[in-house]
């Protein structure tokens, strides 16, 4: 568990033009997640939110590696865009995936914070979702999950958020949340709940999807990790 907590220390943050706000519910086993923002410069900031299959020790050192490629990379190399990041993280773990049957999704953004100009690649996560002006925009764009193919060349997709836009990013957790007839909390529903607190801040969109959860699962045992990313353009 201690290094799961370290996979997910982001609490509230404000950082040059964006609120950003974050929620972890562990489950009972140890867990994979990882999310991360990481400042590039003064304008540019790296936002990555990932999950690795299993729920055990192994997921969670896995996971920790993959940590650790990224945040050298950005420091011996910050002008590596998304795809290259990618590129480095599934050479350097494909062995590792391929042998141990790991499934990895990683979401990766590069965002200007000034301009709100968003350039990620996607291997195999949940799609970012914008709210904006009381809509609430499912993204579609994504690739192949890490370790499917050694040389696989990501693609880097583009989006740009504008002033009181919020953006949401999660693990599955949220989507396979169960409740005690083995039903799933389910993406509808998720979308249904964004949509009827658009207008709401981040701290208090967190604490809607924490409640809406909570109520769906009651005293539910869950097998899985929940992570929420919230950034907020200001």
């Amino acid at each position: 568990k201690l290094i799961q907590s370290n996979l997910v220390s982001i609490e509230n943050i404000h950082f040059n033009g964006i609120e950003v706000e974050s929620a972890y519910l562990p489950s009972v086993y140890v867990g994979g997640d990882y999310y991360d923002i990481i400042p590039i410069d003064d304008n540019t900031v790296d936002i990555v939110i990932a999950d690795v299959s299993g729920h055990n020790v192994a997921s969670a050192l896995i996971m920790t590696q993959v940590r650790s490629i990224i945040r050298t990379t950005v420091v011996i190399k910050p002008e590596v865009t998304p795809k290259g990041i990618l590129k480095i993280i599934n050479k350097e773990m494909f062995d590792q995936i391929s042998k141990h049957n790991f499934i990895i999704t990683v979401l990766y953004m590069r965002l200007n914070n000034k301009s709100g100009e968003i350039i990620y690649c996607n291997a195999g996560h949940y799609s970012p979702i914008i709210i904006r002006d009381g809509d609430v925009i499912d993204e579609q764009n994504g690739d192949l999950l890490l370790g499917v193919l050694e040389d696989y060349q990501y693609r880097e997709f583009k989006l740009k958020l504008y002033k009181d836009d919020t953006m949401i990013l999660y693990t599955d957790g949220i989507i396979e949340a169960e409740n005690d007839k083995g039903e799933f909390y389910g993406k509808e529903r998720f979308l249904n709940l964004l949509k009827a607190h658009a207008y709401m801040d981040p701290t208090k969109i967190k604490n809607a999807i924490l409640t809406s959860i909570s109520d769906f699962t009651k005293n539910n045992i869950q097998s899985d990790d929940i992570s929420i990313l919230i950034i907020k353009k200001v």
